[in-house]
């Protein structure tokens, strides 16, 4: 009778056992779980945020070039100009130089 209720104690505290060894192992594939959709959540974070430096680095290298762009077009615009004034004194010196002779 003893041995009987030693038994069934025993066998109680396996049932025990295995029950809380299940419970551990769910909590441990829950927080799995949580792990996987938290690094999903950052990984899918991480791509917008990459996409937005992506857009923000391109937008600034497409004003630089626009930026150069414009300050080459003024340099050639003043070139164009000086070279235009010289050849207009130079045409007003010849005119004077041919007056002078006449």
């Amino acid at each position: 009778r003893d041995m009987r209720a030693e038994e069934e104690k025993q066998a109680q505290r396996r049932t025990e056992a295995l029950a809380a060894k299940q419970i551990l192992k769910e909590q441990m594939a829950e927080q799995d779980e949580a792990k996987a959709a938290a690094y999903a959540e950052f990984i899918r974070e991480k791509a917008m945020v990459d996409e937005i430096i992506a857009k923000i680095m391109d937008e600034e290298k497409q004003e630089a070039l626009a930026k150069m762009q414009k300050r080459k077009e003024t340099m050639e615009y003043i070139h164009k100009y000086l070279e235009e004034n010289e050849a207009l004194k130079q045409a007003e010196k010849q005119r004077q130089e041919d007056e002078d002779r006449a």
